[in-house]
Formats: C-alpha cells, sequence, structure tokens
C-alpha cells in the first residue's frame, strides 16, 4: 500500500488501537484520531522512525556492559524490543503492556519478538514492577495514557519499586515528554531519583527549549554507557540497516547536549 490517505488494517473499534498506513510508514495510534503511538519504516523496517527511538538505540549500543535482561514498561510498537534483540540477541527480552492487542499487533504488523523470543504480560505496568520477583540489568519506561505520560512514572513511589528490581549497576531509560532546563514537576522527580541512582542524564531529542520527547537515564552505575567514535561505522555495517546524514547530525548533537548538559 502506497497511498498518502491513511488506511486501516484492523476494524476501527470506538477508541480502540488501529493501525494505519502513510506512504511507507505503518503507524499504530488509539482511536482515528489519536496520535501515533509507533510506527514501521516499511522501506527501512530496522532504523527507528521518531528521534527519541534512535537515541534510544544510541544509548543501548553505548552500554558498558550488555544486559542479560531488559524490560520494556509498555510495548507499544514494540521498536525498543526489537532493538535490543538486534543489538543484543542473547538478551533476556521482557514487555509490558495493559492491552493486549497492542501485544498481538506489534509482533504482526511492526515486527516485534514474537512469543518465542520475548515473554509478555499483559497488566498495568505500574503494578507489574511493584509485584514481580524478577531482576533487570535495563529497563525503558514508555508508559502513556494516550498522548501523555502516564503521572505515576515520575513520582517517588514509582522510581522506589524501579530501583528495586534493577541489579546491581543497572539502568533505567524514561521516554518523557517534558521542557529543557527541567521544570515542576521533573525538578521534584530528579531530585528525589539522585538518592536512588549514581547517574542521571537528561537528554532531549527534539526541538531545544520546547516541550517534547527527551530521555532520562537513571544509573546505579557512575558511568553506565562508553560512547566511541565508532557507533556510526559499526551501526552502519549491519545488514538492512539504513542511516542518513541527519542520523549522523543528530547524534553529534545529542552528544554535545550530553557534554552541556550533564557536565
Amino acid at each position: 500500500m502506497t497511498s498518502q490517505t491513511p488506511m486501516s488494517l484492523l476494524a476501527p473499534q470506538e477508541k480502540q488501537m488501529h493501525v494505519a498506513q502513510k506512504g511507507q510508514l505503518r503507524y499504530m495510534r488509539f482511536g482515528l484520531n489519536g496520535g501515533w503511538q509507533g510506527a514501521l519504516s516499511l522501506r527501512f523496517p530496522t532504523r527507528p522512525v521518531f528521534p527519541y527511538q534512535r537515541a534510544f538505540e544510541y544509548l543501548s549500543a553505548s552500554l558498558k556492559r550488555s544486559p542479560q535482561r531488559f524490560l520494556s514498561l509498555g510495548v507499544g510498537t514494540g521498536t525498543a524490543l526489537a532493538t535490543i534483540q538486534r543489538l543484543y540477541p542473547q538478551t533476556l527480552l521482557y514487555g509490558v503492556d495493559i492491552v493486549g492487542e497492542v501485544i498481538e499487533t506489534a509482533i504482526q504488523h511492526f515486527q516485534a519478538p514474537d512469543h518465542s523470543a520475548c515473554q509478555y504480560y499483559q497488566c498495568d505496568a505500574i503494578q507489574f514492577v511493584e509485584q514481580t520477583q524478577l531482576r533487570f540489568d535495563f529497563i525503558f519506561v514508555d508508559v502513556y495514557l494516550e498522548d501523555r505520560i502516564h503521572p505515576i512514572i515520575i513520582q517517588s513511589s514509582f522510581l522506589d519499586a524501579l530501583e528495586g528490581i534493577l541489579n546491581n549497576k543497572g539502568t533505567v531509560i524514561f521516554n518523557l515528554i517534558a521542557k529543557t532546563p527541567p521544570v515542576y514537576p521533573y525538578t521534584l522527580f530528579l531530585k528525589y531519583s539522585q538518592t536512588l541512582f549514581r547517574s542521571r542524564i537528561w537528554l532531549p531529542v527534539g526541538m531545544p527549549f520546547i516541550e517534547g520527547n527527551l530521555l532520562c537515564v537513571l544509573s546505579k552505575d557512575a558511568n553506565p554507557f562508553q560512547f566511541h567514535s565508532d557507533y556510526l561505522r559499526n551501526i552502519r555495517s549491519r545488514a538492512n540497516f539504513y542511516y542518513n546524514w541527519f542520523d549522523q547530525l543528530e547524534c553529534k548533537l545529542w552528544m554535545h547536549r550530553l557534554q552541556i548538559l550533564n557536565s
């Protein structure tokens, strides 16, 4: 399907999830007029569509240690799970989403790892964190209520529970919508996180000084990443992966922001 008009791939239901296609992009949304929850490039399926997803891959590929267990809180289109599967084939994958249809659709339409490669849980992500007996080396928190983050994920009680399921030197990345520099309630979130984690990174991946996607990295390791100049060359050499000049510019911009904001 190459029409520029969005075409439904699933039967519409009121305020339910939809998969549609626009040109070479297949995307997920809730409700006919809802915002995009994730997308897949049909031309370059292993290339993340959104800047925050590319930044997540950049950070993930730069981890000093390969994670043994990775948890994605909020599955969406499964991009984070697919990224970790591609970067670290031996890592055990876990995905949590409150909507079972999202999980199945991510597998069927967006190349998320299937049930043989990932342990999926259909449940509330916050309850999962509070109740699970599992421990993880790397966690991605991407929990949204339609077009805004779930307010509980930046509360101290959730940070306490999250810290409790992270292994020694474990790292968690939050996908947030916020301003830079951070304002209330993120200032409280960051202040409290300082009592639980050894390092914090605040990385805006959209336009600076306006509200947009950013990745907040909290780690029990003082230096969880090893950024290296070979990153772009190595990532371009992977089969079926596509990188262009803008992505290289993005990486340089992210590195500059990391140096300025977290020095």
